[in-house]
């Protein structure tokens, strides 16, 4: 494990690598009593292909794959994992940039619970054509509401 020193801060942040690849970093917070855990993938909004392992080469998603999975991975059995962690006393969310997509959660209690609850519903997704068709009009919404935001167009406008 390697170890990263913050002298400003006068904390050490441990990194490793998980077995899939994944970099993990931890940042004990000594004194601090809410935890607080992101998994962030390199994959957002601009993203519209991905390269499996054992594959030739790229495979063409359809754009807005990335927002999907963000608010997709939130059902788990046809249950709200957001009500489970609220039962865990943690906040829930995830957000897409243009380049990543992140899933977080803070909490006081049950930080090893909330943090295989997050785990679980990012490794085990599961969807119904019913559920990616209601997720289609679920986003064609958020859109709509992007659209009417003067400072979202301003940007996209630039």
């Amino acid at each position: 494990m390697k170890t990263i020193t913050d002298k400003t801060l006068r904390e050490t942040i441990y990194c490793a690598r998980a077995e899939c690849g994944l970099p993990v970093y931890v940042w004990p917070g000594k004194g601090l009593r809410k935890k607080f855990a992101t998994v962030s993938v390199a994959y957002g909004s601009v993203d519209n292909a991905i390269v499996r392992p054992g594959d030739d080469g790229p495979v063409e998603l359809p754009g807005g794959v990335a927002h999907f999975l963000e608010h997709r991975l939130f059902e788990i059995d046809g249950r709200d994992v957001t009500e489970r962690f609220s039962e865990l006393g943690a906040s829930v969310n995830a957000m897409t940039s243009f380049v990543e997509t992140s899933y977080f959660f803070s909490t006081t209690a049950n930080f090893d619970k909330c943090a295989g609850l997050l785990l679980g519903m990012l490794s085990r997704p599961t969807f119904t054509d019913a559920q990616v068709e209601r997720e289609k009009d679920i986003i064609a919404q958020e859109i709509m509401m992007s659209n009417d935001s003067p400072g979202w167009r301003e940007y996209f406008g630039l």
